[in-house]
């Protein structure tokens, strides 16, 4: 009965072992991005480079203002007036909590008179954390 147990211990830690090694790529001792991850992993990238706003303030604040919109919304419509601009771009940045960093100072513009661009108002769309 001993010998059973330990051999099943033995087989258990093995199977740990084998798991742990599998999730990682051989010799870089990283975890292995499945396409299901990557998203995640390029998103996260690109925000720890990058700030979540751009260079206009919103009025009402006097600083640019996070929008929190759902956890799994991954792109964004900007539309501009005039000439056809209008864009889809992705939405890689998360709500980290009391001022989102990278809003604290700055020289940002107001709004113009007559706005071109949905960009142009101030409010820029962040991912919610739950």
């Amino acid at each position: 009965m001993v010998r059973f147990i330990a051999s099943s211990f033995a087989i258990l830690m093995l199977a740990c072992l084998a798991s742990s090694v599998s999730a990682q790529a051989p010799g870089w001792g990283r975890t292995i991005l499945t396409p299901r991850m990557y998203g995640e992993h390029y998103a996260d990238h690109f925000a720890q480079r990058s700030a979540w706003h751009g260079n206009y303030y919103y009025l009402r604040t006097g600083q640019p203002t996070a929008l929190v919109v759902p956890p799994n919304v991954v792109m964004q419509s900007n539309y501009s007036w005039g000439v056809s601009q209008n864009t889809m771009t992705p939405v890689y940045h998360q709500f980290k909590g009391l001022p989102p960093s990278g809003a604290g100072g700055g020289l940002f513009r107001a709004t113009p008179v007559w706005p071109s661009h949905t960009d142009q108002f101030g409010i820029y769309p962040v991912r919610a954390p739950w």
